[in-house]
């Protein structure tokens, strides 16, 4: 009986093994047989991503897809078109868990909790940090001067409470970054607490925002991390092998260079350790 036992449980452990084997070419094979790629991206974070006047899709992070298509064309032996699904913070982990796309990268930064929902790429392929947007005119130097006051916040972002249980100011959350944006042009609020890089990239842009600067000091910098589903590991390891490549032949300094973001030393910082590898 016992030997019966050992028998079956071992028939289902290779079963259990096989249908892993079969989702984790899962993807892979979708995208061969379809010959279509699709992606969850953003178009309300210029300059990662964004709609021109034409209505096309741009940006860093819409120029590194065009890369992993290629990538992905050359692996397949086929022509690999790109689908591109618009995704918020509010929904890209759940668009890649549903199924509804094959891979996303969409500013999101990696923690400990993501990683739980999906299967992020290392190494991860950006970083930034947390600043305030705010008027010349209101006199914000510190974190500090924010206790009481309001600030504009982004839906769901991972900061969020913690800032505000640092530094005692009350978040007023918008569902994207052009609302929260607006809103702080509207006075609703002191400023927008906004991804560094982004905040830098309005500042750029001048008009309206001629008046603005980004005083604080960056806080809680993080790393962004593109992600799948789990159990997809050849599609994982060609990923991670192309943002290896990126660093290292300083593709990722030289987008920065393209879309006019100032070079960030993290980049710089990941650059030379892929060089040496």
């Amino acid at each position: 009986m016992q030997k019966l036992l050992r028998s079956a449980a071992l028939a289902i452990a290779m079963a259990a093994l096989g249908g892993a084997a079969v989702q984790a070419e899962e993807t892979l094979d979708k995208i061969k047989q379809s010959g279509k790629f699709v992606v969850g991206i953003k178009v309300d974070y210029r300059p990662f991503g964004y709609r021109n006047e034409k209505g096309e899709m741009l940006g860093l992070e819409h120029d590194l897809v065009a890369d992993i298509a290629e990538r992905l064309s050359a692996r397949l032996g086929k022509k690999i078109e790109v689908e591109k699904v618009v995704v918020t913070a509010q929904n890209r982990m759940q668009f890649l868990q549903q199924g509804r796309i094959d891979f996303m990268i969409a500013t999101m930064n990696d923690t400990p909790e993501r990683r739980k929902i999906v299967d992020i790429i290392e190494p991860n392929y950006y970083a930034s940090g947390v600043n305030l947007l705010t008027r010349k005119s209101n006199g914000i130097k510190t974190w500090e001067n924010l206790k009481g006051k309001t600030v504009c916040t982004l839906q769901g972002a991972w900061y969020n409470k913690m800032l505000t249980e640092k530094y005692g100011f009350t978040a007023q959350p918008y569902a994207g970054p052009n609302e929260a944006a607006q809103a702080t042009l509207d006075n609703r609020c002191i400023g927008f607490l906004d991804d560094d890089a982004h905040a830098a990239s309005l500042l750029l842009g001048g008009g309206p925002w001629a008046e603005f600067e980004v005083p604080l000091e960056t806080q809680a910098e993080a790393p962004w991390g593109m992600a799948i589903r789990f159990q997809n590991p050849e599609l994982k390891d060609m990923l991670s092998k192309a943002t290896a490549e990126w660093h290292r032949k300083g593709t990722i300094a030289a987008l920065e260079k393209k879309w006019g973001i100032k070079p960030t030393k993290w980049v710089q910082t990941m650059q030379e350790k892929h060089k040496s590898q």
